[in-house]
Order: structure tokens, then sequence, then C-alpha cells
């Protein structure tokens, strides 16, 4: 019967669920692929979430807080799930996760909660290995993240920290902002390629595309980023060494 479930569950939604806790509303339309069985999986809005695989007689838990989305129809290279993309709220973080990796500890040997901003998977165009810039280093020592570029944060393209809740906003009017494999020889940030919108190009000469650019050492872009936190239950007060400007109250030196 689970089986069957499994392979009509898209033809034929449900209104209840049962899962190891019961019968539950499911409540959402959310489906993703499972990686084991290519079947779709249904959202339970239970505490913690869970997508359920019904084919497989399997849930996988998701994150507590935020809202939860299929993420650009993306596939883990690690197992094939289709990827989530969790979002904490308007000005706050968000980030993909894999369900199978965010559940599986012997991953990474990291305790249960792996998303992509964590993995270091290295042909993974998602996880920290691609995405991740530079360390997040500060004065206090609470904090030994580093600042991951959101691939979701266009048009206000972002650094997160994975961390933390500390962000650097780069440049307005920035259309797009990739990547690349090269580092800073002065101080070992890994290096991005810019493209900005013609019309509102902060660059001389009215040219919209600057690349191999270390946001930190450029002082064209670095003048004008700025950095700033998250929304979060848990304040956390950034001292680092960075030249970003503040567009809170008080200017910060970094």
């Amino acid at each position: 019967i689970i089986k069957l479930e499994g392979l009509f569950s898209d033809a034929f939604p449900k209104q209840n669920t049962t899962t190891e806790g019961g019968v539950i509303n499911s409540g959402s339309k959310l489906k993703s692929k499972c990686g084991k069985c290519d079947r779709y999986m249904s959202h339970l809005l239970t505490m913690p979430p869970k997508m359920n695989c019904a084919f497989c007689n399997k849930n996988y838990d998701l994150p507590k807080n935020g809202t939860i989305k299929v993420y650009q129809n993306l596939i883990c290279p690690r197992d094939n799930f289709e990827l989530l993309l969790c979002s904490l709220g308007t000005g706050s973080k968000s980030f993909p996760l894999c369900p199978y990796c965010y559940n599986n500890t012997s991953i990474e040997s990291l305790p249960k909660g792996l998303s992509c901003n964590l993995c270091t998977q290295p042909n993974c165009a998602h996880s920290v290995a691609t995405n991740g810039i530079m360390a997040h280093s500060n004065n206090n020592n609470r904090c030994n993240g580093i600042m991951v570029l959101n691939p979701t944060s266009a048009p206000k393209w972002h650094l997160e920290c994975n961390k933390c809740n500390y962000i650097i906003y780069l440049p307005e009017y920035t259309h797009k902002v990739t990547p690349i494999d090269n580092i800073c020889a002065t101080c070992g940030t890994k290096l991005l390629n810019f493209i900005f919108h013609q019309s509102k190009t902060p660059l001389e000469n009215g040219q919209t595309i600057k690349q191999k650019v270390c946001i930190c050492c450029d002082k064209t872009i670095n003048q004008l980023c700025w950095d700033g936190l998250a929304k979060t239950t848990k304040p956390y007060q950034q001292k680092g060494k960075r030249n970003f400007k503040s567009k809170q109250s008080k200017p910060k030196n970094h």
C-alpha cells in the first residue's frame, strides 16, 4: 500500500498523511524528489517539519524555523535528492539544503543539520567549497564561520556567515556576481566576477563588467559594500577587521 501511495501521490494528493507520530494534516502542496526511488516526497507540517517518502517509508527532518520551497529543481550531486531552500524571513538568511544530507550524520563528520552552506563537496555548485568567499574573523573568537555567497539573494546580493547572523552586502545595482577559483594573493579572499546594471553601473566610463575582484582589497568595490546583521532571535555583535560600511545607526570598524 505504501508503495502504491508513492506512485499515485502526484495524481491524488492526500489531505492526511500517516507518519511515525500518528495521523497529521500535511497542510502543504510542496513536493520534492527522493534520491533513492526518484518519486515525489510530501511535506509534513509536523514539529520539526519533514519530507516524507511514502514509497521508501522514510521521513527526513527539516529546519524547525523558516519557509521551505523547492530550490530551482536542482539536484544534490551526492545522493540525487532534490534540493530545498529554507528562508528565515525578510531581512534574514536563506540557504539551500538536501533532505538526505541534512539528516545523515556520517557526511562530513558533522552533527545532524548539514546544509549546503556547510558542505565541503568540491564538485557541488551549492556548497561552501564553491560559494565560500572568506573567513569570518573577529576579535571575540565567537565565530569561526565562512562568509558564503547567497546565490538566491538577487537583487540585493550578499554574503552570509554560515555560523552566525553577520551579512556583507555587495554593491547596489549588481546584476550578477559569480565566484571564481582564483584567490587574492594579499588576503586569501576568493575572487568574484561582477556584472552591473548598465544604467546604474558604479564603474568608470559606463563599464558594466569587473572581473577577478577581491572585495577586501579592491578600493572601488570595497567602498560600495556594507555590513549588517540578519534578523535573528540570538543577536551577534560583530567585531571584525574589514572596511565594510554599515547602514545601521552607527558605522562599525572592521
